[in-house]
């Protein structure tokens, strides 16, 4: 009766395992099918929001379309998840009775069949809408863009104030025979259009290029437009000629033999792309010759691939108004002043409001125009509340048109860095965002590719790379170590109207979500679209509702948890009380938490998903040892401002990258911590030499950086050295 009994459940087992390896077949083939698609439909959508050309049709489904590509981006996760436990699987197998991941591979598979339906429709809508805009592409720039550059077109002399420098400066460039390209380059808002059309206006100038054209470049402009558009301006076409005859080829060449021919000054404003250069590059002269370009644009690497030699070109980078020059032009953009009554609340909303848009002369305007139109000047109790200020700005630019003017330099990122840009909206405004820091945040949420390495190279390198392309693009500036370490950049930051437009984008696309009770006290729900939270617990109080379903924690990716005020009274949500449900997390943050008295860290040790862990500035008196159970971090943050234990189970973490100690710790018995089979190791802070065995660093080839908390033993650095 055993016998039989145990074959019979040695065939279940046989079986049960032949369906798991089949089924992980049949997923992974699956997947590889419908990742074609969504990687169809994610550039198709991409090239809708640069285009913004398809007269609506798509924009109702944009929120649809990008919950599908962010849920299948998550279900290749979970599989590949659950697929790398593959190694271990038999002995789990036989240890629990049942086939490791069996029921998971149902599910995925089950979701991906019901999937493949809407990724196929969308992708016929975005193929029917291209047809759509391919003639209106082919006769001229897009509704949209035309709008735009009419906006900006009125008011270029309305916005000219602190530039006179900057006009002589590059004055002294246009007239330098070697100098054959002029950049100017700078965020969106920032008046690189207002400063060429003032030298494009200047006598000098005029006087020195009796051939002049200036041409709008949209992101999806039509080289034969352009080409068009800027012979008809130079005005030396033959009579016999008739450019509406020619082709593109035709009209590349003409223009070329004219730069050549007579001297011109030929603007493009607004190019986007160096890409977009190439499109153009046939139809200019990059040999000796009289004519120049100039060229606005957002992106620098545009100046550089025009005229890849460094002394013939110049690339001038725009800069934001100063206060006074910020006072200034908001007092020419409100223009009459007889009709104020209040003179003195005109200054204190100006000084504020100037300030708080950073010298950005395009939000600084749309806050005067908004200000004009309000019936009721605000109070001085108001003006007093940062978050009213905030909130009058923000509707100023939601208003005018600086959003939309920003929103273009997102909309033109690649999908790789926009996912890149948004992880930067749930930082502390107004302050310098630590680039390491950010990096294992894209690390562990796996935006840094593979691919992108080179040889001997790291990922936290390729984050320097996407960051420094941010940078390129004027999302972003940035801050170089003065001794280049881990990272290349020590720091970044956001101007407001960029933070704002990363908030924004965050909202419209449930990117991240965040929740700051100092400012909010409503009720929080409603959730699920959101798979990154950030919760700031300052101002929190029992009564504030705050509600995460079971469902929700489990579709959970990312937790972010901080609270820098009145940490000895913090009050802790309910649902924040367990980590359990938080089933597939894989990024989990406290800034500032004291885990004093508190059951929070209850159920960690299940979160077998986790990839980054950090208690960067907290109060926490123990490490959990079930922290050994977390066998895919990365990353493992544990500077936390008082003295900690330590338990000897970090060297079970073998994917570990970037270890972080705190300033002063200790460990059970004072004996010294195991950092030996942590093969991936790259990084370690703060090792103390005291608690870890040096000899143990010897092992792990791929330590790339080490920062030694040295007690006083010499000894032990001779052996490192």
């Amino acid at each position: 009766m055993v016998d039989a009994a145990l074959e019979f459940t040695i065939h279940n087992l046989r079986e049960k395992f032949r369906e798991t390896f089949v089924l992980e077949h049949d997923v992974t083939e699956k997947i590889r099918q419908i990742a074609k698609s969504v990687q169809l439909l994610r550039s198709h959508l991409s090239d809708a929001q640069v285009t913004q050309a398809s007269g609506g049709m798509m924009t109702i489904y944009e929120r649809d379309i990008r919950e599908i590509i962010q849920w299948f981006d998550r279900v290749q996760q979970k599989f590949a998840i659950v697929a790398a436990s593959g190694g271990g699987r038999l002995s789990r197998f036989f240890k629990r009775l049942v086939p490791v991941g069996l029921k998971d591979l149902r599910e995925i598979y089950i979701d991906i069949r019901k999937a493949e339906y809407r990724v196929d429709y969308f992708i016929r809508l975005f193929e029917e809408s291209i047809r759509r805009r391919s003639y209106a592409q082919l006769t001229g720039e897009s509704s949209r863009a035309a709008s735009y550059l009419s906006k900006r077109s009125l008011r270029r002399e309305e916005g000219f104030v602190g530039m006179e420098e900057e006009v002589e400066v590059l004055w002294s460039c246009i007239k330098e025979p070697q100098i054959r390209v002029i950049g100017i380059c700078g965020m969106g808002g920032l008046g690189k259009t207002t400063l060429a059309s003032r030298l494009f206006q200047d006598k000098r100038v005029r006087s020195l290029f009796p051939h002049l054209a200036w041409v709008f470049v949209s992101p999806d402009f039509e080289p034969r437009r352009i080409f068009e558009d800027v012979l008809k301006q130079l005005g030396v076409v033959y009579p016999e000629e008739s450019v509406a005859d020619m082709n593109a080829a035709e009209m590349a060449r003409r223009l070329y033999n004219v730069q050549q021919e007579v001297p011109c000054l030929i603007v493009l404003d607004d190019l986007w792309s160096a890409d977009g250069w190439r499109a153009l590059s046939v139809a200019f002269p990059s040999g000796d010759t009289r004519s120049k370009i100039l060229i606005t644009t957002r992106v620098g690497q545009v100046v550089e691939t025009a005229e890849i030699a460094a002394a013939r070109r110049y690339i001038h980078k725009t800069r934001c108004l100063n206060p006074d020059e910020g006072w200034q032009l908001f007092m020419k953009t409100i223009g009459n002043q007889d009709l104020i009554t209040d003179m003195g609340v005109v200054e204190m909303v100006g000084q504020k409001m100037v300030k708080y848009c950073e010298g950005l002369p395009l939000a600084i305007m749309n806050f005067a125009d908004h200000f004009l139109r309000q019936r009721q000047e605000p109070s001085d109790e108001s003006m007093q509340d940062e978050r009213y200020i905030q909130s009058v700005v923000r509707d100023s630019q939601e208003e005018g048109s600086i959003l939309e003017s920003l929103a273009l330099s997102y909309n033109n990122l690649p999908h790789f860095l926009r996912h890149c840009f948004l992880y930067l909206g749930h930082f502390q405004e107004h302050s310098p965002i630590q680039a390491e820091k950010l990096y294992l945040f894209w690390l562990a949420e796996g935006l840094l590719s593979l691919e992108d390495c080179g040889e001997e190279e790291t990922l936290l390198n390729v984050a320097d790379r996407y960051l420094d392309e941010l940078a390129q693009r004027s999302m972003i500036e940035v801050h170089e170590e003065e001794v280049p370490t881990v990272t290349r950049f020590s720091s970044c930051q956001l101007r407001q109207p960029i933070r704002d437009l990363c908030l924004v984008k965050n909202k419209d696309e449930g990117y991240f979500r965040f929740v700051d009770f100092r400012n909010e006290s409503q009720t929080v729900r409603g959730l699920s679209s959101s798979y990154r939270l950030h919760i700031n617990l300052d101002g929190y109080e029992h009564g504030h509702g705050f509600r995460l379903k079971d469902a929700e924690k489990k579709e959970m990716r990312c937790l972010l948890i901080s609270a820098k005020e009145n940490q000895k009274e913090l009050v802790w949500p309910h649902d924040l009380s367990s980590l359990v449900k938080f089933k597939y997390l894989r990024v989990l943050d406290f800034m500032g938490i004291s885990f004093q008295g508190t059951q929070t860290l209850e159920g960690i040790g299940k979160l077998v998903h986790l990839m980054y862990l950090s208690f960067e500035d907290c109060t926490l008196p123990e490490l959990p040892s079930s922290i050994g159970k977390l066998e895919l971090l990365c990353v493992l943050d544990l500077r936390v401002i008082n003295t900690m234990i330590i338990p000897d189970v970090l060297w079970k973490l073998k994917k570990l990258k970037h270890l972080y100690f705190p300033e002063s710790f200790g460990t059970h018995g004072a004996r010294k911590l195991r950092l030996d089979g942590l093969t991936d190791l790259e990084t370690v802070i703060n090792l103390n030499l005291n608690m870890c065995n040096v000899r143990d660093l010897f092992k792990l080839y791929n330590l790339r950086y080490v920062g030694l908390n040295v007690p006083g033993y010499l000894e032990e650095i001779e052996h490192i050295v």
